[in-house]
């Protein structure tokens, strides 16, 4: 295959699947990896897509669900910096649940040396916390989502429904003032907004890249949530808007 019709193929399958692997299209097209980053870099320049390490991602778009591979290598350090912010909210004998974000991850990782329980959807958060005897972990099943390695649907949603808990560390994918918190993946934000109504105090994780944005799937309004933590301190307008409807903001940029 010619390199335009290859670029034109990736192209399609940006605008479809909305992120790709370098190892995938390599097998697909039969070139190398090297190549196929080559062919990334130059739709990058193009506007098409964002890089990361291992794929590429689109920006664009209300539904834009990224692969999970791919989203943890998306804005770490300040990934990190938002987990490392919940940990004065958690104490041990704490119930809580972590949805399927890979800020959840960075926050699950830190949870080694606390005696809790919690209850997750995300197959990497219960794989990361399984040799923890001191946790007690609640994996709901239901239908994996591959995208997000994740577990959702009507048996999840059951399954979540029978506890009630003490917290709920939630993500999105956006953030408006005027249409709330929103997820690019339906079935994603019915669970969170389970979560959240099973929950005594809920904490949304969001990264400064999500504000003033809006995604395919509503989740709730932002003042369902008793704290905003975030990575970096938010424009004025934010700070009154969240002040007005009574949510706490978590920073430390």
């Amino acid at each position: 295959m010619l390199a335009i019709s290859r670029l034109a193929e990736i192209r399609k399958m940006i605008e479809r699947d909305k992120s790709v692997l370098v190892s995938d299209l390599a097998a697909t097209f039969g070139v190398t990896e090297e190549t196929i980053r080559r062919d990334l870099k130059k739709l990058e320049r193009e506007g098409v897509l964002a890089r990361v390490y291992g794929g590429a991602y689109s920006t664009d778009g209300v539904e834009n669900d990224v692969n999970v591979v791919l989203r943890e290598n998306i804005l770490v350090t300040e990934k990190q910096v938002i987990a490392q912010s919940c940990l004065p909210f958690i104490h041990d004998g704490d119930s809580f649940f972590l949805d399927c974000s890979t800020t959840s991850l960075q926050l699950a990782h830190l949870l080694t040396s606390y005696t809790v329980t919690v209850v997750t959807n995300s197959l990497m958060i219960a794989q990361a916390l399984a040799s923890c005897a001191n946790i007690r972990l609640i994996m709901i099943g239901g239908k994996l989502h591959k995208t997000s390695m994740s577990f959702v649907g009507e048996n999840a949603s059951l399954m979540l429904g029978q506890y009630y808990l003490d917290k709920a560390f939630l993500s999105c994918r956006s953030l408006s003032m005027s249409t709330g918190v929103s997820d690019s993946n339906e079935a994603q934000s019915a669970i969170r907004r389970l979560a959240l109504s099973r929950s005594n105090t809920a904490f949304l994780l969001a990264d400064h890249t999500k504000f003033g944005a809006t995604s395919f799937a509503h989740i709730s309004e932002l003042r369902d949530f008793d704290y905003l933590v975030t990575d970096a301190t938010p424009d004025p307008e934010w700070r009154t808007y969240l002040a007005q409807n009574n949510v706490k903001l978590v920073v430390n940029s």
